[in-house]
């Protein structure tokens, strides 16, 4: 059946299957094996360096259903190791990829000798494939088992082969690593829209942020909008949990989130700036209205759309950092914000803070028992004495500090958990291999037993014959 070699994106991650044993399979000869099972898509990606799968994406599920049905896929006499793609991000199923890995170059026919003699120590079972990768050779090894793999490349047991040349070995790209470079073209059910992102926040940052706390399946930021991100997740459910929280704080940023209303295709085909997705909900802040003394001193602050976040920090921002008056002693009185319905409002957005604080003066009163405050203050003869005062500077807080603090400790945390398990997970193994050591001993100590009462009983039974025909004769006597 027919075949798209050309497209560059896939169109529907529910109709990808994974192929694993490929890397000595040239593309077109997978294309064209695939495409006896139904119309294939053929999604073309620059293939990374110690790569062993491809990904096919079919035209329908038709298609996808007929290739999946079939339980032995062979090409060249290599077996194929097929799985669908979307359940390799939820489940942990075994992939041979797990059990492979690529050392090398290899330079003369003798180092595959070499090679292969110095692994067959590690796994009698070990056998090979010759991959070139770019534009040299490596052999590409599997073992029986995950464990005799991670033990290797942990301990880096790598062979010394002649001139004391010394080759290396590399862990194969894997199938979770390649996930978050593609996403759905069409499908934009599973899709939110992230808005309001700069030029320092990158799609990793992304993937990181959310994978923390659902599976992610792809991130890409437009290029006709980078201001928009479009995030793909497994399913709906996940979608709707997402969308519980309408922005979230990255960055130092305000990032808003919202459901896709329009498939990817469409987003990249239009270059309008005015699209349904880019009609961001804000909160409209007023200026507060100030008194009338204040309004001569002071500029007039201009109605900003900002989020409630931001409300905090300025917030934040006026309770670490008062504003010091300049040119006065005598405070001048702000009135308190007014209450609206949507809560309190903006505090002024012109904050001076470079000025340094003024000292106050203290004022010793003269023993002339009629002169007041105002005759001091006013007399020009008057020099008032100062005394030393002992004034600590002012250590001025960043506003950002404790949503910096937050931050922080949610990645301190997940760093915790993320030990924890992985230590978990080996203390496991390590316990379920003790476990299984004493259960096989302690079997092999019950079939000694065994055999020794079995032994024992028929011994005894032997010795009662003999007496027993012993016994016979005598009594006939």
């Amino acid at each position: 059946m027919a075949s798209n070699p050309n497209t560059a994106l896939y169109q529907n991650l529910s109709l990808c299957v994974y192929i694993g044993n490929t890397t000595t399979i040239e593309n077109d000869t997978l294309f064209d094996y695939c495409s006896q099972f139904g119309t294939v898509v053929t999604h073309s990606f620059n293939k990374e360096k110690f790569c062993d799968f491809h990904i096919i994406e079919f035209a329908d599920l038709k298609s996808l259903e007929s290739f999946l049905k079939t339980n032995d896929h062979k090409i060249n006499a290599i077996k194929l190791d097929i799985k669908f793609y979307k359940n390799i991000l939820t489940n942990n199923d075994a992939l041979n990829i797990e059990r492979k890995f690529f050392v090398g170059p290899i330079l003369h026919k003798n180092d595959i000798t070499q090679i292969m003699l110095f692994y067959k120590k590690q796994d009698s079972t070990v056998y090979y494939q010759l991959s070139k990768q770019n534009e040299q050779e490596y052999l590409l090894l599997q073992f029986a088992n995950r464990q005799t793999v991670s033990m290797i490349l942990e301990q880096q047991k790598i062979p010394i082969l002649n001139e004391h040349r010394k080759c290396h070995i590399y862990k194969p790209t894997h199938p979770k690593q390649f996930v978050n470079k593609i996403i759905s073209m069409k499908n934009k059910h599973n899709q939110i829209h992230i808005h309001g992102l700069t030029n320092n926040i990158t799609d990793i940052m992304l993937i990181d942020y959310f994978h923390k706390r659902v599976p992610v399946i792809a991130c890409h930021i437009l290029l006709n909008n980078p201001k928009c991100a479009v995030m793909e997740f497994n399913d709906e459910k996940t979608v709707r949990k997402i969308l519980e929280t309408s922005n979230i704080y990255l960055q130092g940023i305000n990032l808003v989130l919202s459901k896709a209303s329009r498939s990817l295709a469409s987003l990249l085909s239009s270059s309008t700036d005015d699209s349904d997705d880019e009609n961001i909900k804000t909160t409209v802040i007023s200026q507060p209205i100030l008194s009338s003394l204040q309004t001569q001193n002071l500029a007039p602050v201009p109605t900003t759309q900002v989020m409630s976040q931001d409300i905090i920090q300025q917030l934040l921002l006026a309770m670490f950092n008062p504003i010091q008056p300049v040119n006065r002693i005598e405070p001048e009185y702000i009135s308190p914000p007014e209450i609206n319905e949507s809560g309190w409002m903006s505090p002024p957005r012109t904050i001076v803070s470079d000025y340094p604080t003024i000292e106050p003066v203290p004022v010793r009163l003269p023993s002339h028992p009629r002169a007041t405050t105002m005759s001091i203050s006013m007399d020009p003869e008057y020099r008032p004495e100062t005394s030393d005062v002992d004034i600590k500077p002012f250590n001025k807080v960043p506003s950002n500090n404790i949503l910096q603090f937050v931050e922080q400790f949610d990645n301190e945390l997940d760093q915790i958990k993320n030990e924890y398990l992985s230590k978990f997970s080996k203390d496991r193994t390590t316990i379920e291999r003790e476990i299984n050591q004493l259960i096989n001993e302690e079997r092999q100590t019950l079939n000694r037993l065994d055999r020794y009462l079995n032994d024992r009983r028929k011994r005894v039974e032997k010795r009662h014959n003999k007496k027993r025909r012993h016994s016979s004769p005598s009594s006939s006597d």
